[in-house]
């Protein structure tokens, strides 16, 4: 479906449901739709945000003729422990049949990177084969994420796909600067909707200014909601940019 996230032209979940595993999961927007659907579109009507295969889905990318930015698996977590590993093959399996298409995988769980795409080895990729097309994300809400998330990215990547962060929502102040050489992209927003927790414009201008010190695309998706924040307006930390290739 076409999507209101800025970054991406489409969403694409073949893919839904996931749990909660960090403080950045508390107001879960893809869990709160989730049960807005619930008994309708493949949502169970129990258990709404059960990790689900909708096969329906599966072969949407081929309906898309020009090149388009897709988010994959934006209403779950594809590395998530309970994703068999013959539906990430199916993913995978597509994304090599439209290489017109750039695919963002966004995953909490970086540690089951490798056996999701690899599948121990007998999957359809073999170990260490990339996809040019593909880039490969974790979400980073606050310095303990980053810590824990992003050395597991890069090993389990191996130099493999481009790989991107996400610090949205952005709880905490984070200092990427041990990890930037092997980050292609860096996407910073303030949590959005009910019971929205506030950012520090603090927290955005360190992660601003290290990218720019460092040559990182970055974007800014925008303040959020809190009283606070509402009206704040910085030119440098508003930039939207995107990698070479992705504008």
């Amino acid at each position: 479906m076409s999507t209101k996230i800025e970054w991406a032209d489409e969403t694409w979940s073949p893919i839904s449901g996931c749990s909660k595993c960090s403080i950045g999961c508390i107001n879960c927007y893809a869990e709160r739709m989730s049960k807005r659907l619930a008994g309708r579109y493949g949502y169970p009507s129990d258990e709404p945000f059960k990790v689900t295969y909708h096969p329906e889905q599966i072969d949407k990318p081929f309906k898309w003729k020009k090149p388009r930015k897709i988010f994959v698996c934006s209403m779950g977590d594809i590395f998530h422990e309970d994703v068999d590993l013959r539906w990430i093959e199916m993913i995978i399996t597509r994304m090599i049949g439209t290489s017109q298409h750039v695919y963002f995988l966004l995953t909490k769980r970086p540690e089951n990177i490798a056996k999701g795409i690899y599948g121990d080895g007998d999957g359809i990729l073999l170990p260490g084969q990339g996809l040019k097309n593909v880039w490969l994300g974790v979400t980073v809400e606050n310095q303990e994420m980053a810590e824990k998330r992003i050395p597991e990215l890069i090993e389990q990547n191996g130099g493999c796909f481009k790989l991107f962060l996400s610090c949205d929502p952005l709880l905490g102040p984070i200092d990427l600067s041990p990890w930037i050489d092997d980050i292609d992209w860096v996407i910073v927003g303030a949590e959005t909707g009910p019971n929205a927790r506030s950012i520090s414009d603090s927290w955005v201008q360190q992660i601003s200014t290290c990218c720019m010190l460092n040559d990182i695309p970055y974007f800014f998706k925008s303040w959020g909601e809190s009283p606070n924040m509402r009206f704040k307006k910085n030119i440098q930390d508003e930039r939207r940019e995107f990698p070479t290739g992705l504008n």
